[in-house]
């Protein structure tokens, strides 16, 4: 029998001592296997193999207990893998990831499932420094990216209406020729107003306009000289210009935009006066010249008449 006492009886003779070794050899080497748990020399760390069950469970004695050390087919209490389990009898999946270092979840692990690039192509990706958020944008790209640049079809040429439309939102390919054409339409869209001759006179006024075909006015001056010193032009009680002398070579010289749906005017001038030249870009919301005005009324602060020079008046569509 497996189980048996360990002790042995010195007064027996020698073939009986013999029966007895072995017998005892025998229990150590099928640690005291048996239906029943052994009952001789009992202490902590004695083996038994419980054969009550099918396979055994091998138990080892402790603090007055027989604890199941580990059973030939599943985890025991003591926390063993079997191998043909290949894993799946670890305690918690989620724990095991992260005593190896990864701050992954199995299910974006999982991801990597089918990628067939080889370690060098999954090397090259050592270094990169891009976020999750930056790596996402490439999320549902199915095909390669540059060869689906290179397949964007070319835009459609554009007509010539279309190029010459400045209200059109149509994409699309322009020609040279098609270009110069629309640039030579659209220039036809300055008309000339008036020419005001300033060489005599308090005021100047450019009358019977129809400004309503026109979003902007384009007012140029060149050489405009008053008859008293230090007076500003104006344009409908607005100075466009700084202080000018009556010398003659003192004169002032400059050019205006006025956007007529909402009246802001941009202007800019070089003036001179006792020798001292004033220059100036400036910005004037809220003139009194809209799409309605029908004259233009230039004159000079100080009441000066006019001495010499031109202003031009040109609509803009």
């Amino acid at each position: 029998m497996a189980t048996t006492t360990r002790v042995l009886d010195a007064n027996v003779n020698g073939t009986v001592y013999t029966s007895n070794a072995n017998d005892a050899l025998e229990a150590l080497d099928t640690c005291h296997s048996g239906a029943t748990a052994p009952t001789d020399e009992v202490a902590n760390g004695k083996l038994w193999l419980d054969t009550s069950t099918t396979p055994g469970v091998l138990k080892i004695y402790n603090n007055a207990t027989w604890v199941a050390v580990v059973s030939s087919t599943t985890v025991d209490d003591a926390g063993g893998l079997l191998a043909s389990n290949n894993l799946s009898d670890v305690a918690s999946a989620a724990t095991a990831l992260s005593n190896l270092g990864l701050s992954a979840t199995a299910t974006e692990i999982n991801v990597l499932d089918g990628i067939t690039a080889s370690t060098v192509e999954l090397n090259t990706m050592d270094g990169i420094t891009a976020s999750t958020t930056e790596l996402n944008y490439v999320d549902g790209v199915t095909s390669n990216i540059q060869t689906q640049i290179d397949s964007i079809p070319q835009p459609p040429e554009l007509t010539q209406v279309q190029v010459e439309d400045d209200t059109s939102t149509v994409f699309g390919q322009v020609s040279g020729e098609r270009l110069g054409q629309a640039v030579a339409a659209n220039a036809d869209s300055m008309t000339l107003l008036g020419t005001l001759t300033t060489t005599s006179g308090s005021s100047q006024v450019l009358s019977g306009l129809t400004l309503t075909p026109y979003k902007e006015l384009h007012i140029s001056w060149s050489g405009v000289n008053p008859t008293l010193n230090n007076t500003k032009l104006r344009l409908q009680g607005d100075e466009i210009s700084g202080n000018t002398s009556s010398n003659t070579a003192d004169t002032t010289s400059g050019f205006l935009i006025i956007e007529l749906d909402y009246g802001n005017m941009v202007y800019g001038y070089k003036s001179k006066s006792s020798l001292t030249v004033s220059t100036e870009v400036a910005f004037l919301p809220g003139v009194s010249v809209s799409a309605a005005t029908t004259s233009l009324t230039f004159d000079w602060d100080t009441g000066s008449n006019f001495k010499a020079g031109e202003i031009k008046v040109y609509g803009v569509k």
